[in-house]
């Protein structure tokens, strides 16, 4: 009788349509996961990696200044009241 181990090795060993193995279409797939900004498939790489998310080295956020835009605004004039501009 096989071990699982040995069942998910040669599963793993198949190829897909796209003549990739079942294990890199896998890892690709996680690996989009996690640019699209799932955290579990991040830190998952990184274990896999031998890399502790936690000590990573932060970046700072960069923060952008607000963007203000001023426009003329035009004196009260009693004529043009309830008139529009």
């Amino acid at each position: 009788m096989e071990t699982m181990r040995k069942i998910l090795k040669k599963i793993m060993a198949r190829q897909t349509e796209e003549g990739k193995t079942y294990k890199e279409a896998i890892c690709e797939a996680m690996v989009k996961k996690a640019m699209d900004g799932n955290l579990r498939a991040f830190i998952t790489a990184c274990k896999i990696l031998g890399e502790d998310p936690d000590k990573m080295e932060k970046e700072e956020p960069v923060l952008k200044p607000p963007k203000i835009i001023i426009q003329p605004v035009r004196p009260y004039s009693p004529e043009l009241d309830g008139k529009g501009v």
